[in-house]
């Protein structure tokens, strides 16, 4: 059961579940990307018995834990990225966290980060039957720099740039659908791309990527953190801030959250 918090309950969220946490459990919405980010957030592509795709993955598995340890319901919206981010960001329409981020310092600015939760692998994707790639494999950010390179709106390359990435990233695709046609059509010969991301979207069928588009790990870009990003204008967002972190760490310290994340990837929360 889904209740919606007071505006009094809202303020005070810490005591107030404790309180009514047999009256109703209270409910913080959160938001991810609707282009979903696979393994960790996605709508399951088998339906329920009345037709509904449910929010499924590692994130939304852990969640679920952290909410009952800390007494409320994390309800998750997904919705374009960067509004997202605006929401969050100005705490509009009451949303107080990103559920996937990684941060940079001007989001840092708009956001308070949790603890550390997951790695990504940095990668590339080429179009082998490109004219100007074929097949050959790459390993270094510093190859990229003689081609056009693309990514997605809204999305932080900051560790691509820190490796050494020098050509401008065209961000114009909304979603990694729009991304992988770019690169079919040849107006761009690679795409910035989380390889966990890319082979799930892959693997569970949520994106087509024709067997002609091919992944490399890029060795010298640091593997990505990703955390849980909070609205600076929350109600009371510090409090909830330092209970989330102590719950994250919990359940980092016990070895749930990697039990969780196994169920999806061979090597966890790759911390």
């Amino acid at each position: 059961m889904r209740l919606a918090l007071s505006l009094s309950c809202i303020i005070m969220w810490c005591c107030c579940a404790t309180f009514r946490a047999h009256a109703g459990t209270p409910t913080i919405p959160v938001c991810d990307d609707v282009s979903e980010w696979a393994p960790y957030t996605y709508l399951d592509p088998t339906p329920t018995a009345t037709g509904s795709h449910p929010v499924a993955g590692a994130m939304v598995d852990l969640l679920d834990v952290v909410g009952q340890k800390m007494r409320i319901d994390f309800e998750i919206t997904l919705m374009p990225w960067k509004r997202c981010l605006s929401d969050v960001a100005s705490h509009a329409p009451a949303h107080w966290a990103v559920v996937n981020g990684s941060i940079n310092p001007e989001r840092l600015n708009r956001y308070d980060a949790s603890i550390p939760i997951y790695r990504v692998t940095p990668g590339v994707y080429v179009n082998t039957k490109s004219r100007h790639r074929g097949a050959s494999p790459i390993s270094r950010v510093s190859e990229l720099n003689q081609g056009r390179v693309c990514g997605i709106s809204g999305y932080n390359y900051q560790e691509y740039l820190d490796a050494g990435l020098t050509n401008d990233i065209d961000t114009g695709a909304k979603d990694i659908t729009m991304a992988i046609a770019k690169l079919l059509a040849g107006r761009c010969d690679y795409l910035l791309a989380s390889i966990e991301v890319m082979e799930a979207s892959r693997t569970l069928n949520l994106t087509d990527v024709p067997s002609n588009i091919q992944g490399f790990v890029l060795s010298d870009v640091e593997k990505p953190v990703f955390y849980i990003l909070v609205s600076k204008h929350a109600p009371d967002s510090k409090r909830f801030l330092n209970t989330l972190n102590q719950t994250l760490r919990t359940l980092q310290q016990n070895g749930t959250t990697n039990t969780i994340f196994k169920k999806y990837l061979n090597n966890g929360t790759a911390l």
